[in-house]
This record gives C-alpha cells, sequence and structure tokens, in this order.
C-alpha cells in the first residue's frame, strides 16, 4: 500500500475562460460574469482576486465574493475590458485561497479596434 498526500482543488470557476471581441479603444465592454463555488466542506479564506498577465491594465475586475467563502457558497465577479491599445489583448482572473491547491486562472480576451 501506498499512500499519497495533497492538496485538492477547493473553488470552481466557471467559466474557464471569457471572450469579449472586438471593442474599441478606450471604451468599456458590457461586463462578463464569473461563477466562483467553493466544492468543499470548509470555509476558504481568499488571498488573491485579480486581474494578472500580459495586458491586466485592460480588464477590470468586480465582484461580490468578500475575504472568505462558505463551504457549497458560490459568489460572481464581473469582469470587464476597456483595450488600451488596438489589437489581441490577453490577461487571466486569479482566484487564490489559503486552504487547498488554487484553481487554473481564467483567461481573459479580446480585440482593441479602432
Amino acid at each position: 500500500m501506498i499512500e499519497l498526500a495533497g492538496l485538492g482543488t477547493a473553488l470552481k470557476l466557471s467559466p474557464k475562460a471569457l471572450a469579449f471581441g472586438p471593442q474599441k479603444v478606450h471604451t468599456t465592454s458590457p461586463p462578463q460574469q464569473i461563477t466562483v463555488t467553493n466544492e468543499s466542506n470548509n470555509a476558504v479564506t481568499f488571498t488573491i482576486i485579480a486581474i494578472g498577465g500580459r495586458d491586466n491594465n485592460d480588464f477590470a475586475e468586480t465582484q461580490n465574493c468578500g475575504s472568505q467563502l462558505g463551504p457549497g457558497a458560490s459568489c460572481t465577479a464581473s469582469i470587464t475590458f476597456t483595450p488600451t491599445k488596438t489589437g489581441a489583448r490577453s490577461a487571466v482572473a486569479a482566484f487564490e485561497v489559503t486552504e487547498g491547491a488554487n484553481p487554473p486562472s481564467v483567461v481573459l480576451t479580446g480585440i482593441g479596434t479602432n
């Protein structure tokens, strides 16, 4: 018998990617939603809820997650896209907790147009 140990991912993020499509430079898209669900039996404490990556300044988030999320509970993050340049833009929305492994970040893409 071999004993294994590891950390499971407590959070489920849905969807796994948000595609904003074409958006005029310096104008803001309608928001798109990410649902964050705590699939564990314990509360989790967020250490980071943020936008990161190459074009992180082109995306913004607001959320109602607070600092903790109870077992089985969900919260929502709203993401908007305001391109600062033309062309393909990308970033990630990261949700990190102190308990368990963190889920993969949500990929954010959009296209800045004139």
